[in-house]
């Protein structure tokens, strides 16, 4: 399921079934926690600037629809990723004109687009948590796209 909503046809009406954001539950995991697997040096005309090494990885990546900053981190335990989640979607419950946040499985996530027009996706893979703060909707759609994990 690429995007959000797939339609199921139940004795003649439709149910919308909501699926995670981009598809991340169907992605593959990343090879290691180290930073050239965690943060390809490119991402479909997105190109990363320079790692830095702190609480994961994080790097800031700019394509012709803006800039996304993106923080990966390996975190001892499942639970521990699905906390950071919740702590993510904690953050994002005002100022947002959507918010689509499942704190409760694998994945785990949170996305918000803001009403300064700003956007973010966080979510969870087993222990891997991801955190992407967009300059806006199109920049984030456009990375999150192709972001392999």
């Amino acid at each position: 399921m690429g995007e959000f909503f797939a339609n199921l046809d139940i004795g003649g009406f439709v149910e919308q079934v909501l699926s995670e954001p981009y598809g991340v539950g169907e992605r593959p995991l990343p090879a290691s926690a180290g930073v050239q697997d965690l943060l390809p040096v490119e991402v479909s005309g997105f190109r990363r600037g320079n790692p830095v090494a702190g609480n994961g990885q994080s790097a800031i990546y700019s394509g012709e629809s803006g800039n996304v900053r993106v923080r990966a981190v390996w975190t001892s335990s499942v639970g521990q990723a699905q906390a950071q989640v919740e702590a993510v979607g904690q953050q994002t419950e005002s100022g947002t004109t959507e918010r689509l946040y499942n704190p409760d499985q694998d994945p785990s996530y949170v996305r918000a687009v803001f009403t300064n027009g700003q956007a973010r996706m966080a979510y969870s893979r087993q222990n891997y948590f991801f955190d992407m703060q967009a300059d806006n909707r199109a920049a984030l759609d456009a990375f999150m796209n192709a972001f392999p994990y």
